[in-house]
C-alpha cells in the first residue's frame, strides 16, 4: 500500500504540472490576441486621423529578413535609420528569447 500511495501522489503532481501549463499557454495565447487586436485597432485608428487631418504627406518602410540578413526598404533616409533601429532591436530580442529559451530545456 505504501509504494501504491507513493505513484498515486506523483501522478496528482505531474497532473497539476500540466494543467498550469496548459493556463500558461492559454494566457499567452488570449495575449496574442488581444495584441493583434490592439495592432490593428492603431492602424485604423491612424488610418481615420489621416483621413480627417485632409491627407497630408505618408511615409513607410519595412524590414524583410532572410535569415540573419536584414532587407531595409523606406521612403525617406528618417524612416530608414527607424527601420534600421527597428531591426536591430528585434534581433536583439530574438537572441535573447533564443538564448532564454534554451536555459529552459
Amino acid at each position: 500500500m505504501h509504494i501504491h500511495n507513493h505513484f498515486k501522489e506523483e501522478k496528482t503532481n505531474i497532473t497539476s504540472l500540466k494543467s498550469s501549463y496548459d493556463l500558461m499557454m492559454l494566457e499567452l495565447y488570449y495575449a496574442g490576441i488581444i495584441l493583434i487586436m490592439l495592432g490593428i485597432l492603431i492602424i485604423v485608428i491612424g488610418m481615420i486621423l489621416t483621413i480627417l487631418r485632409g491627407g497630408g504627406s505618408v511615409e513607410g518602410g519595412g524590414v524583410v529578413l532572410i535569415g540573419p540578413i536584414p532587407i531595409i526598404i523606406g521612403t525617406s533616409s528618417r524612416i530608414i535609420k527607424a527601420m534600421i533601429i527597428v531591426t536591430v532591436i528585434m534581433m536583439i530580442c530574438v537572441i535573447a528569447f533564443t538564448i532564454l529559451w534554451a536555459r529552459t530545456w
